[in-house]
């Protein structure tokens, strides 16, 4: 694992560019001034933790430290002479656990007395990230080796457990009566009941490397995936994967779960972000699921060692920094830290974001913004049916059930669609701000449309609640009629007409009210393509699609305007392979089908 962190460090040195600074979306206000405070220069820090007191311990393996620091205060308590510490962290009884990250070992400390007692875990040769659960059993993972640990204090019972598929995991999470794991070599995520001694298995999609987990009150699994550059969540009762990809930074790996957000840092960029998963856009996909029992194996061991540990106490020297925004808005805030950055552990409590900074060997604090999103945006969709067909009569409109919308998010249909109620209405909450959206009907056999049957609301505020009405009908008793025709003009002259003729094959589309409605036609051996039973009093338009190496001589949309009860328009497109002279402006002669 500290062989990959130097790697990523040069790779971080090397990929910072000043690209990155014209991006910068400002600074972050004086109100949200970040705070960094300097840690053993010698040292090599990774991770965090917050005890139930809000005591900080921070592990610096280099050093051979852990680090208690008083949030309030500043005033900090370094425990020595603890080999390769890894992933510190205190249980209820304010004993604080650690891995040994070069030795197939754990330890325990009493800060009261400063006793510290180490245990051998047989068949590792590291240990990495650790876990207290409920029950104050500690739980550690082999660094590399697919081997998960338990240990009872009261019992000294030690449970090996091996999981499946070779398995590697870099950090457990217990929470939710359970242990999940990210298998980072199979891209999988792994769960363990233990009462049950069963393993559950989502195997994601390609190329995933899960890293850090979080569990949220909704029994959703978070967790970074580093290798796809994405944060994903995991709905475990639908095997539903939704991966949320960061406008900056490709490489996030520790996560920490705030009120209504998820934290992180991403080390590619040297990035802190914070994502607001209601406002953000989302891939969702299906992932499966499967099961087998555990393999497991328990025994009591004894104390490998225990020694008593020297302390140093000081205050830590806080100083502001600037973290200029790369992103505020759509779900997300991103803040970039200062040049050879390598954020590691990362933990939340209800003041400030902390992070380990490993590549300037120091803490930093960003204090929260407030964990409130953006007004969220309600899209309403109704159809109603026209039952005399005339559209600029209204009172004779009742609500269609049963009938399907579906939202349109940047143009790009949101699926499965939505049924309408009894209201004959479909209604979506909770969407996020700054995004455009629309709507789309599914027209329904033997019923005609008299508005388009997509509309497009247009880049929605933080607060908006937009809605839509489509109307349709069944009864079409005096029927429009459009047709559009295309015309060859030989020598690009279009003041000359002897030399026009109709062009078959030449792609045409119906608009209403200045949007094209369904798939576009084809002219026939006349030229022309027809659509007919259109509804009267409705704005319409046709426009064509300028082939390659054609020039178009008149322009190449037209409207009608409103089209009354049983009328019949019709235009013409001229176009042709020559260059029209550069002298011809004004006048362009129609041209009427034979």
């Amino acid at each position: 694992m500290y062989l990959t962190t130097i790697l990523r460090f040069l790779s971080k040195a090397a990929l910072f560019s000043a690209t990155l600074f014209l991006l910068r979306l400002g600074l972050a206000s004086a109100a949200e001034q970040p705070q960094e405070a300097s840690l053993n220069p010698g040292g090599d820090p990774y991770e965090i933790s917050i005890d139930q007191q809000g005591d900080l311990w921070l592990s610096d393996y280099g050093a051979a430290e852990i680090w208690r620091v008083d949030p309030q205060t500043a005033a900090y308590t370094v425990y020595e002479n603890i080999q390769a510490p890894s992933d510190a962290r205190a249980d209820a009884a304010g004993k604080v656990w650690w891995a040994d990250g070069d030795e197939g070992r754990f330890g325990r400390l009493d800060p009261g007395t400063g006793q510290a007692t180490w245990w051998p875990a047989s068949g590792a040769s590291g240990l990495l990230g650790t876990q207290v659960d409920g029950a104050g059993d500690f739980w550690v993972v082999a660094s590399g080796d697919p081997l998960l640990y338990r240990f009872q204090p009261g019992s000294s019972n030690l449970c090996t457990y091996s999981l499946p598929g070779g398995s590697g995991v870099d950090y457990p999470l217990a929470a939710g009566g359970a242990i999940w794991l990210g298998d980072y070599g199979n891209g999988r995520i792994l769960r363990l009941n233990v009462s049950a001694a069963t393993v559950t298995t989502w195997q994601l999609p390609g190329g995933s490397s899960p890293a850090n987990l979080a569990l949220d009150a909704a029994g959703d699994l978070w967790f970074a995936d580093q290798n796809n550059g994405v944060l994903a969540r995991l709905d475990p009762d639908t095997n539903m994967l939704d991966a949320f990809d960061p406008p900056e930074g490709a490489e996030p790996y520790m996560v920490a779960l705030s009120e209504n957000a998820l934290w992180y840092g991403e080390q590619q960029a040297g990035t802190i972000g914070r994502l607001w998963p209601g406002q953000a856009a989302a891939t969702t996909v299906s992932v499966s699921q499967s099961s087998a029992p555990a393999s497991v194996s328990c025994a009591a061991v004894e104390a490998a060692a225990t020694a008593t540990v020297s302390t140093r106490s000081g205050t830590l020297a806080w100083a502001s920094a600037d973290y200029p925004l790369l992103a505020d808005g759509a779900g997300w805030r991103i803040y970039d830290l200062p040049d050879n950055a390598l954020p590691w552990g990362v933990a939340v409590d209800d003041q400030h974001i902390w992070y380990v900074d490993n590549g300037r060997l120091l803490l930093g604090r960003i204090p929260l913004p407030g964990d409130t999103p953006d007004d969220p945006v309600t899209v309403i969709g109704c159809v109603v049916d026209d039952a005399d067909g005339d559209p600029l009569t209204t009172d004779d409109r009742t609500p269609l059930a049963g009938w399907t919308i579906t939202l349109l998010k940047d143009g790009s249909l949101q699926d499965p669609g939505k049924q309408t109620g009894t209201d004959g209405c479909a209604v979506w909450e909770g969407l996020p701000p700054n995004v455009t959206y629309g709507l789309a009907e599914d027209v329904k056999q033997g019923w005609f449309s008299q508005t388009p049957p997509t509309h497009d609301f247009g880049l929605a505020q933080p607060g908006d609640q937009l809605s839509h009405t489509f109307v349709n009908t069944t009864q079409l008793t005096q029927e429009v009629s459009v047709t559009a025709c295309a015309l060859q003009d030989a020598d690009g002259d279009p003041s000359t007409t002897g030399d026009q003729s109709f062009l078959e094959g030449w792609t045409v589309g119906l608009l209403v009210d200045g949007q094209q409605q369904g798939p576009s036609k084809q002219t026939d051996v006349l030229g022309c393509a027809e659509w007919s039973e259109l509804a009267p009093n409705v704005r319409y338009g046709v426009t064509e699609e300028l082939a390659e190496g054609w020039f178009a001589l008149n322009p190449t949309s037209h409207d009608f305007g409103v089209v009354g009860p049983g009328e019949g328009v019709g235009h013409n497109f001229i176009v042709s392979q020559m260059e029209p002279p550069d002298l011809y402006e004004g006048y362009l002669p129609m041209v009427v089908r034979p």
